[in-house]
């Protein structure tokens, strides 16, 4: 049992530390705590307040008034029987059918948020991806670099030996230490790297974050890709939507607005009186005015239909190109495979001709120069392959 136990636990531990759990948290981190996503909740509950207002009638107007009172009397007096204090109410009152429309086109536009959300997070998690792939690029281009000091330390020892007895040129000497120079430099480049790498995963998060190198392993790239299933598509069929639904509403423009009215009205040394009364709009000039509504909206349906489909095609033709340049570079990471195979063994030739002194030092470092370009870019590539793969399910 306690052996079952101990094995569980170093399995889950294996989980935690594994890439994928890592890269993984620092995604979850983003997803909770970059600050523009909180935008997108607001955004909704603006829209949601707007659909609920869409419904309501307009507030009542009243109207206080001083009527038919005299220059030398301005206010109501017997002296002028007809002069009154009149108090008057209105109402407008808008269709129902209108307002139920126009607060479904605000309720359709909550769900474009939605979708621009998902576009943001979808461009969130690949730019996440890409500055950790090169984070964790920068240490192995380090490891790399590290090997490469350490042979080339190990050659000079080899020709300050061989240079005690003359077998070596002074220019061999100078040679290597100069390569060690390069090195160094090249180590700063790494750490660089990583800085400009860790400050953009930083940013992305919205935190400061505490990362572990780990060795990079070439993903897969995705399949199954449906252009239906892209964010951006989905937003651009949820704004069509919308536009839809302003279709509807726009169809009802021209059906009458309704107004109701009344007034009271205090006379001096008359009987008070009452006014009540009703107005609707006419929709005398449907041709010119309410019906070019509805044909501004088909247009812009007709423009965002366009809009989908070069989309569309676009997105096919994003997955494609990202496609083949995943598959180019992975014959390519085939081919250097072979390279590094075929450089190493040339090398160790080379090195068993050293002993007996039958090769030059020269030969062995352009060897050497080879292979760890080789090398090099064989983790680059990987590099690469991994961040061409970030794209592609971005676009999913």
């Amino acid at each position: 049992m306690k052996a079952f136990v101990s094995l569980f636990l170093g399995v889950m531990l294996l989980i935690q530390l594994s890439p994928g759990g890592q890269l993984e948290e620092l995604v979850n981190r983003a997803l909770e705590s970059n600050p523009l996503l909180n935008s997108f909740k607001h955004k909704r509950n603006a829209l949601e307040h707007r659909a609920k207002f869409s419904l309501s009638l307009p507030n009542p107007s009243v109207r206080l008034s001083l009527n038919n009172f005299a220059t030398n009397y301005p206010y109501p007096t017997k002296k002028n029987p007809m002069s009154s204090v009149g108090v008057y109410l209105s109402q407008r009152y808008i269709l129902p059918q209108k307002r139920i429309l126009q607060s479904k086109v605000e309720s359709e536009k909550k769900s474009v948020v939605s979708a621009s959300e998902e576009v943001y997070k979808k461009e969130l998690v690949k730019k996440l991806k890409l500055a950790y792939y090169d984070y964790q690029f920068s240490f192995v281009y380090e490891d790399i670099l590290e090997k490469i000091y350490s042979e080339i330390e190990s050659l000079l020892k080899v020709a300050k030996d061989r240079y005690t007895y003359g077998k070596v040129l002074l220019s061999d000497l100078i040679l290597l230490k100069t390569e060690l120079i390069k090195v160094e430099e090249e180590k700063q480049k790494a750490l660089r790297l990583r800085e400009i790498a860790l400050a953009k995963i930083e940013s992305l998060v919205g935190e400061k974050v505490e990362l572990k190198p780990e060795k990079g392993q070439l993903l897969q790239f995705p399949k199954d890709f449906e252009v239906s299933r892209n964010v951006s598509v989905r937003k651009l069929l949820r704004e069509l939507e919308v536009i839809k639904r302003k279709i509807d509403r726009k169809k009802v423009e021209h059906l009458p607005d309704i107004s109701l009215f009344g007034g009271y009205m205090l006379r001096p040394d008359l009987p008070d009186m009452v006014s009540v009364g009703v107005s609707a709009t006419l929709p005398v000039w449907y041709e010119k005015r309410e019906k070019l509504l509805v044909l501004e909206e088909q247009e812009n349906l007709n423009s965002k239909k366009a809009e989908l489909e070069n989309t569309k095609l676009m997105v096919k033709g994003k997955y494609e190109a990202l496609k083949d340049t995943y598959m180019t570079g992975r014959e390519i990471l085939k081919k250097v495979d072979e390279e590094i195979s075929e450089k190493r063994k040339e090398l160790e030739a080379q090195l068993l001709a050293l002993e007996y002194e039958k090769e030059d030092i020269r030969e062995i470092l352009r060897t050497y120069r080879n292979l760890w370009s080789l090398e090099l870019m064989r983790e680059k590539l990987i590099t690469e392959l991994n961040q061409t793969v970030a794209k592609a399910e971005a676009l999913q």
